[in-house]
């Protein structure tokens, strides 16, 4: 997660992109860790953080309009041209209220998700995103979790690389 969140800070950056909010719904596990890879990012590249950049949308459905409404007003505000979603569901939900309200993607603001669902390959424009190998973390899981259960106490991590994948929602400032 962190490693992804880095990769996307990177790939924005390289784009032009200096000032980047991040969506996600809290700031805990995957979704902060992501996070830390975006400021890694941002550091490296002798750029601000922010942490105002840091918003949160409500997961109930009925309340996130409003949320949405509001990271779109402090987008605005602040001169934001890129939004790194902590997961492509948000992405994708995000590019949806865009479109209703007149906003293109990428020419307005630019987006990238995260975990590489098939849908981000099927919308237009199509969602850029870190990609990470689902089947193998879950694979890796399951061989831990077995081991552990036969007494193998060493557990251990893996770490499993994501990968960018390059589509249309990101533009190019440079």
């Amino acid at each position: 997660n962190i490693d992804g969140g880095y990769q996307a800070g990177k790939y924005l950056i390289k784009k032009g992109h200096e000032k980047i909010l991040y969506l996600a719904d809290n700031k805990e596990d995957c979704d902060l860790f992501r996070y830390k890879g975006l400021v890694k990012a941002l550091q490296e590249a002798n750029l601000p953080v922010n942490e105002e950049f840091y918003r949160m949308v409500n997961i109930e459905k009925e309340k996130r309009e409003m949320d949405l409404e509001e990271v779109l007003l402090f987008i605005e505000m602040h001169g934001i041209t890129a939004v790194f979603a902590a997961s492509d569901m948000y992405a994708l939900e995000w590019m949806r209220f865009l479109l209703k309200r007149g906003v293109r993607v990428p020419e307005d603001i630019s987006i990238i998700g995260f975990d590489d669902i098939p849908l981000a390959a099927q919308v237009y424009p199509g969602l850029s995103t870190i990609s990470q190998d689902i089947p193998a973390r879950a694979k890796m899981a399951v061989e831990m979790l077995h081991g552990l259960v036969e007494g193998n106490e060493n557990g251990g991590s893996v770490l499993l690389k994501a990968r960018l994948v390059e589509r249309e929602s990101v533009a190019d400032l440079r």
